[in-house]
């Protein structure tokens, strides 16, 4: 179902104080989700994107538990290609854990805890996506311009965040959905990367002395709160589904001229 509606007259929400569009009260989720068992400290929505060529991506939005107004926005995407981001949010970093027995209990190193999160499944026919033409083929470069629509339209339903910095993040083949997106020159722009980046400084710098690379720790968290400030762009590759994902930062990183970069600097660790 397409929840959009017409008009982007605002209406108050009384607990938040947020200001919100038709559409995005349409899209919230105002009880607890199936199995949910305990009430989550943030507003939840669910709903559709426009893409291009009649798609509709289906997202799931997490604000920050605390001044989402003041915080970044994250995009996760899954890979496959096909694989619900519905994965990330239910198994990896999400606000919930999804138990054996199909019971959502709430995850203490969510991503929601320090970001707004969006979960946008892509490209159509992913888990609930769909395409109103039932047309399913697609390219690299027909799903970049796909995610790029959609996140326009995500701004016209929560238009309080275009001031937000925003993180554009994928895994195993989102390795590929991410670099490509930051690829578009309106993109390029509001992330202030230009077509030629500037020498990058060595990411060993930002993390040696105060977290260790042998160590697995149990969550990122602190790692990312640490980090993020220092940099524009990060590239993390590690275990699992490595190969994919460097494919595609190698393409980013040659588009900006800095291919370099993986032999020259520490932006890469690829533990696998």
């Amino acid at each position: 179902m397409d929840n959009s509606a017409t008009g982007n007259q605002p209406s108050l929400d009384a607990q938040f104080r947020t200001v919100l569009t038709k559409r995005a009260i349409a899209n919230l989720v105002k009880d607890r989700l199936p199995g949910q068992i305990q009430d989550l400290n943030a507003r939840q929505f669910s709903g559709y994107v426009r893409g291009a060529d009649s798609n509709r991506l289906h997202y799931m939005f997490y604000e920050c538990e605390s001044n989402p107004n003041d915080v970044s926005l994250i995009l996760w995407m899954n890979g496959g290609p096909g694989c619900s981001s519905m994965a990330g949010l239910l198994l990896e970093i999400g606000p919930f854990s999804l138990t054996i027995d199909f019971t959502l209990t709430l995850r203490d190193t969510s991503w929601h805890k320090f970001a707004n999160t969006i979960f946008l499944e892509s490209p159509g026919g992913t888990s609930y996506s769909y395409n109103q033409y039932h047309q399913y083929n697609f390219s690299d470069n027909t799903v970049t311009d796909s995610n790029y629509l959609a996140m326009l339209d995500f701004y016209k339903i929560f238009p309080q965040f275009i001031k937000n910095s925003l993180y554009i993040t994928g895994e195993s083949y989102g390795g590929f959905y991410a670099p490509l997106l930051a690829k578009q020159y309106q993109v390029r722009q509001a992330l202030h990367i230009p077509s030629v980046a500037p020498q990058w400084q060595i990411c060993s710098n930002f993390i040696d002395g105060k977290y260790s690379y042998a160590i697995q720790y149990e969550s990122m968290n602190s790692v990312y709160n640490y980090i993020l400030p220092k940099l524009r762009l990060l590239a993390v590759y590690g275990d699992l589904d490595a190969l994919v994902a460097f494919g595609g930062g190698l393409r980013y990183f040659s588009f900006v001229e800095q291919s370099e970069v993986f032999k020259t600097k520490h932006l890469l660790t690829n533990r696998s």
